[in-house]
């Protein structure tokens, strides 16, 4: 029998802990949530653990240091047999620590220069906000293809769940870092400074997300930067990841009926919403589309500047201060506003409020124009692409022929007014044939390649339930992947901002 990781909230714990003063069922909730517990954990003998909480003892019972509730379901807790700890070497003076559990010990092997990958990740980030908002930090990864695969932050620590073989596969191991990055950044800027909407004082308060394109979208933006400077991304890597991720932002529509900020708002909504529709309903686009604003963001400092500021000046302002124990500041839209004048003056307001409100049917690609680069389609694969398309098992022709294909072979998504849409292809269908061949990726990417000298249209058998159906797809546009291409004359600020900032 294979051994699963045990992961286990301590927010499931409280209830059980016993708390260092009685919590009356008439107490206010906000109160409530600050009580101090004393919680204590019993784990299966031989099994090993980790947690971003102080904790004493040993054996099978934990005892953890006396925290609010609002602290202790706030700090997940990783068990298993199979744990590793892998201590990352840095100049800050804190502990940061890669927790690595699987079902299997062969999953947990690591390069000898694993820690100084990570140990480059933890100066720039430092570098990035100049100061650190905790007292140590630990991601906790699990290695397994028997969990769901996410990433959750947390203000000490992170839940980070992905592949079996992430860590022994070099190209995985790569793109990971997308995922470790994000969730590190999320420390600063959600836990330690958080959108006012989002810091309800106890947990019958709702949440309200208008601002999750600050609190997500330059996550989502910093936590491809920090790849890229920290060495585990090349140049080229990270202008296929953003190149795919404005391609993606080209093809849902539905931006021409959904403003970018209803996005934020009903993220609750959209999170559980199923991928068929997406291109037209919209996604949680604060996260793609976010990227795209805050590299706008950044251009414009650097314009209006003439490269003297830049977005990393307003993140040491807004994110950094002094460095310390773990602490909340909520903020507010005005509070963004004013600190981007504080590093350089401009209509911030109306420049922000003009991409969240808008109903082009263009993304804002200001950003990536003011870099020097534009976005174009090859028959050239993108990497990024690539990467994401083997870890979750999925073909993407979204830009050529309007969908994307499960491994399956079921259609998640059909672009409105796409080839694929105009021909009567529908989200759901299986393909079952192209052009009189079995489907495979491999078979539709060749048939794509031969459409640009090929008049004949593609021709699709498709399966839904107990009926088959014949679709002709009149396309001729070949292989198309996006990439960014430089423009001639234009200074290619992309370098520049890929450069590091910490010191060697």
């Amino acid at each position: 029998m294979r051994r699963l990781p045990f992961l286990l909230l301590l927010a499931f714990l409280a209830p059980l802990a016993a708390p260092a003063q009685p919590i009356e069922l008439n107490v206010d909730a906000g109160e409530a949530a600050r009580k101090l517990l004393h919680a204590k954990l019993r784990i299966p003998a031989g099994w090993k653990y980790a947690t971003g909480l102080e904790t004493r003892g040993g054996g099978d019972e934990i005892t953890f240091e006396t925290v609010s509730l609002t602290t202790l379901v706030d700090s997940p807790v990783q068990m298993g047999v199979e744990l590793k700890k892998v201590n990352i070497p840095n100049s800050t003076g804190l502990r940061h620590t890669l927790n690595l559990a699987s079902e299997n010990a062969f999953a947990l092997e690591t390069p000898a220069d694993f820690d100084k990958t990570y140990a480059r990740m933890v100066e720039e980030t430092t570098a990035l906000f100049g100061a650190n908002h905790y007292r140590h930090y630990d991601w906790l990864l699990t290695l397994s293809n028997q969990v769901a695969h996410f990433g959750l932050e947390h203000h000490e620590s992170s839940d980070d769940r992905t592949a079996e073989d992430v860590i022994r596969d070099e190209t995985a191991r790569k793109w990971v870092a997308g995922l470790m990055a994000h969730e590190f950044v999320h420390s600063w800027n959600g836990k330690y400074r958080r959108p006012a909407g989002l810091a309800t004082p106890n947990y019958e308060v709702p949440m309200r997300g208008e601002l999750l394109w600050v609190y997500e979208g330059l996550t989502t933006y910093l936590g491809e930067l920090l790849p890229w400077r920290s060495g585990f991304w090349t140049a080229d890597e990270f202008r296929d990841e953003l190149a795919w991720t404005a391609a993606q932002m080209v093809q849902h529509v539905g931006r021409t009926w959904r403003p970018l900020s209803d996005t934020a708002v009903a993220a609750q909504v959209l999170y559980g919403s199923p991928q068929a529709g997406g291109a037209w309903r919209r996604s949680v686009d604060f996260y793609p589309e976010g990227t795209l604003i805050w590299l706008d963001v950044d251009m414009t400092i650097r314009g209006l500047t003439g490269g003297k500021r830049s977005l990393d000046d307003f993140c040491r302002a807004f994110y950094g201060g002094t460095s310390g124990r773990p602490e909340l500041k909520p903020y507010t839209f005005d509070d963004i506003v004013s600190a981007l004048n504080g590093v350089a003056a401009n209509d911030w307001r109306a420049f922000l409020n003009k991409r969240l409100s808008s109903l082009d049917p263009a993304p804002p690609l200001g950003g990536i124009e003011a870099s020097g680069w534009r976005l174009v389609y090859s028959d050239k694969p993108n990497v990024a692409m690539e990467a994401s398309m083997k870890a979750n098992k999925f073909a993407d022709f979204a830009a050529s022929l309007g969908f994307a294909v499960r491994e399956n072979a079921s259609i998640i998504d059909v672009i409105p007014d796409s080839p694929a849409a105009r021909a009567g292809v529908t989200a759901g269908a299986k393909i079952v044939a192209v052009n009189g061949k079995r489907y495979s990726p491999e078979e539709m990417a060749d048939v794509l390649k031969a459409s640009a000298a090929n008049s004949a249209p593609i021709e699709l058998i498709l399966e839904s339930g107990v009926y088959f159906s014949t679709r002709k797809i009149d396309y001729h546009g070949g292989l198309r992947y996006p990439h960014l291409e430089r423009v001639e004359g234009k200074p290619d600020l992309l370098a520049i901002l890929g450069r590091p900032l910490a010191k060697k």
